[in-house]
């Protein structure tokens, strides 16, 4: 089991809501990912459908609307040459849709930053139960909240080697894992949901699983067990 740095559930909430921001990045208004995947938020995945259902939720359109929230999924589908195109067709939808529903949200955008805040706590759960079938009895801290950023990045950056080196309490191999494989090697970057790169990403998760775990007997280990691949 790792050695961790706990944290009370109002601070883990808190600072796990921040490293996303850090990592994802947030925007109020539609955008194309760098896999031209339509996004709001905090890299909210417009395609997925629990996403979608919940921005829809935010946004007040009901799920009695089928045939708004039909209109707007059918116009997530279309491909888009900027991110002002994607955003005026969905705006397009939503002004229609307020002709006849007198106070009713005439865009697609979040008004608040606390609406980003609410539709990121009503889809962390699903991240947060990813993280625990991966790692065992790994309680609210700062090495959980960077293990939720890969989860919520994509789950499979939770392969096997990293997990069993994290259920072993191996700080030194998680180190690796997180700084090399989960990059998918070097030079082999997987392409990433957002803007920001991936290895850039491993190194703010790499820093925090490692903060406090720094001992020169375990970094001789990794550098025996992995040679000329670890780089200072």
């Amino acid at each position: 089991m790792l050695s961790t740095q706990s944290l009370s559930d109002p601070n883990y909430v808190s600072f796990r809501y921040w490293l996303m921001v850090q990592t994802e990045g947030v925007t109020s208004v539609a955008y194309l990912d760098t896999a031209n995947i339509p996004s709001i938020g905090i890299g909210f995945n417009l395609t997925n459908s629990t996403v979608f259902n919940a921005v829809m939720d935010d946004f007040g359109v009901g799920a009695s609307e089928t045939g708004v929230r039909a209109q707007l999924q059918s116009a997530l589908g279309q491909s888009y040459a900027s991110d002002a195109a994607l955003q005026s067709a969905l705006d397009a939808i939503m002004a229609q849709r307020a002709q006849s529903m007198p106070g009713a949200q005439d865009n697609f955008r979040f008004q608040t930053t606390a609406d980003i805040q609410e539709v990121f706590a009503t889809l962390a759960p699903s991240y947060e139960t990813t993280v625990d079938v991966h790692v065992s009895s790994l309680g609210e801290s700062l090495e959980r909240a960077a293990i939720f950023s890969l989860a919520y990045n994509n789950p499979s950056l939770l392969g096997p080697s990293l997990t069993a080196a994290l259920n072993a309490g191996d700080h030194g191999e998680s180190w690796f894992e997180i700084r090399y494989d989960s990059n998918g090697g070097a030079g082999n970057l997987p392409s990433p949901r957002r803007t920001v790169k991936l290895m850039g990403r491993s190194h703010e998760e790499l820093s925090l699983s490692v903060r406090g775990w720094f001992d020169f007997m375990w970094l001789v280990r990794v550098r025996l067990r992995h040679g000329a691949t670890v780089q200072a």
